[in-house]
């Protein structure tokens, strides 16, 4: 059994002057990779058995008494986050695998370095709980099965594939876990102060892969897409490979070229009578010395001019697109 003072003592060997990777050949550079890997995948089975103590010790049952709650923290992943630094995704796999009942081939298989906890994690999740439809005894079976290839494939490859087990075992019960899937849907953006938008969202499986595919497709080119034999379709993809725009600034501006379009495809149908705007007001002095600053919003009936917002000054250029 390996002590908190090995681990301390390990600990004390790596913390000194950073390897001079840039002196190291290829070979030496991928060995040193690899070599860190199963370090930080070993450091990670010790991590997960002791997250899964401590949850099981701020357990809800214990109330304030629990180690977490005791300690000022709502739950043990935020008191294991407090501890160790790691973020809240890292901190909530730990627990997750580590809170795995101790006959849980999973579990076996991490405490035997079998298999790494994010392989574990992957699994678990894909293959789900146990149900009406589904005991756990068949749902350790097909662990097994998963476990068996989990070095060879990755984390993602992995959870899709015993989420596909799961549906296989449990056909009447797709169609409640497709449910639960589209019932977590949502889009939230916010207007920042300096009048960018940011946001997040969670489309299901279907909805996403629209999306997924139409930026794919936009950035082919850049990803080694397929061979472009027509003249024009070549030009277009050589034009699109020279764009200075970063790969993240064209799938913003795709995303949003496709909100343009659903609003333009058919006027007064999906948004009635009133349809999505945006407002520059700018003098005509302004517009024909082409910089200036200008008053920017989207137009509302609750909205008021005191609530306006002043765009630091920017080049006005004279298009129609937004007057």
């Amino acid at each position: 059994m390996i002590s908190t003072d090995t681990i301390a003592a390990a600990i004390g060997l790596l913390d000194g002057p950073l390897v001079d990777v840039a002196a190291l050949d290829d070979a030496g550079a991928i060995a040193l990779q690899s070599a860190l890997g199963a370090l930080s995948r070993l450091a990670a089975r010790h991590a997960s058995v002791t997250a899964g103590e401590l949850s099981r010790r701020s357990s809800r049952e214990l109330g304030y008494a629990g180690l977490a709650q005791a300690s000022g923290h709502r739950t043990p992943e935020e008191f294991l986050q407090a501890v160790t630094g790691v973020t809240a995704v890292e901190a909530t796999r730990l627990v997750r695998v580590g809170s795995l009942p101790p006959s849980s081939p999973l579990a076996i298989a991490v405490a035997a370095g079998e298999a790494s906890v994010v392989a574990a994690d992957a699994i678990r999740r894909g293959l789900g709980n146990a149900d009406d439809g589904t005991s756990t005894q068949t749902l350790d079976t097909a662990a097994r099965e998963l476990l068996a290839v989990a070095g060879s494939v990755t984390p993602e490859a992995l959870y899709r594939a015993a989420a596909d087990a799961r549906s296989h075992i449990d056909l009447e019960g797709v169609a409640t876990r497709e449910r639960e899937r589209r019932d977590q849907r949502y889009l939230r953006v916010r207007q920042r102060e300096d009048g960018m938008v940011s946001g997040s969202f969670l489309p299901d499986q279907e909805d996403g892969q629209l999306l997924i595919s139409a930026i794919d497709t936009v950035l082919s080119p850049r990803r080694g897409g397929p061979r472009f034999v027509c003249e024009s379709e070549r030009l277009a993809a050589d034009e699109l490979i020279a764009d200075p725009r970063t790969n993240d600034q064209l799938a913003a501006d795709v995303f949003v070229d496709i909100i343009r379009l659903a609003i333009d495809v058919d006027p007064g149908t999906v948004f009635g009578d009133r349809r999505p705007a945006v407002q520059v007001i700018v003098t005509a002095l302004e517009l024909d010395s082409g910089t200036g600053s200008a008053p920017f919003h989207t137009p509302s009936a609750t909205r008021t001019c005191s609530e306006r917002w002043r765009m630091p000054v920017f080049r006005l250029f004279a298009s129609t697109e937004l007057l």
